[in-house]
This record gives structure tokens, sequence and C-alpha cells, in this order.
């Protein structure tokens, strides 16, 4: 505390007394801290409509891929019909050349 008393706490009153003599400094940094609130806002907003933007893509892709996977289902479950009516009807030509030939 003696350190802080010696050494610091005179430059701090320092500080402070220039603050108080200079008011365009106070001016100065009104009008940054104006601007900063600005500009914060500005990437607050722009933020926001950037999120937005990336939901409605997300879930524009995530109603694509469903529908995607559906069809594919549907392919996928016509494709195994046809592989089944394809063996039946191949046992079916069999059967009519096996006849075929013991008559």
């Amino acid at each position: 505390m003696n350190i802080y008393n010696k050494y610091v706490r005179a430059h701090t009153d320092e500080i402070l007394e220039n603050k108080k003599k200079d008011p365009e400094t106070i001016e100065e940094l009104d009008r940054q801290l104006q601007y900063m609130e600005k500009s914060i806002g500005i990437l607050k907003t722009s933020t926001s409509q950037n999120q937005m933007k990336t939901r409605m893509n997300i879930n524009k892709r995530r109603q694509e891929n469903n529908y995607l996977i559906a069809d594919l289902e549907h392919v996928r479950a016509s494709k195994k019909s046809a592989q089944k009516e394809l063996e039946h009807k191949t046992l079916t030509i069999q059967k009519l050349k096996l006849e075929k030939q013991k008559l």
C-alpha cells in the first residue's frame, strides 16, 4: 500500500487533474464513445440479420434433405419390389422351361 501511495496515487491524481483541465479531450472521448455505440448497434443488427438468413438457409436445406430421404426410401422400396417381381418371373420361366422339356 505504501508503494501504491508513494508512486501510483500521485500519478493518478495528476492524470485526473489533466482531464479536468482539458474539456476538448472529454468531448473527443464522448464523440468516440458515441461512434463506438453506433458501431455496436450496426454490428448487432447485421449479426441478427445474418443469423436469420443462416437459420432460413439451414431450414431450407433440412427440408430438401427430408424430401430427398423420402424419395430415396421410395426408390429403394420400388427397387426391392421390382427385384422380387423379377425373381418371381425368372422362377416362372424356369418352371415353364422344365415343363416344356418334359413334354
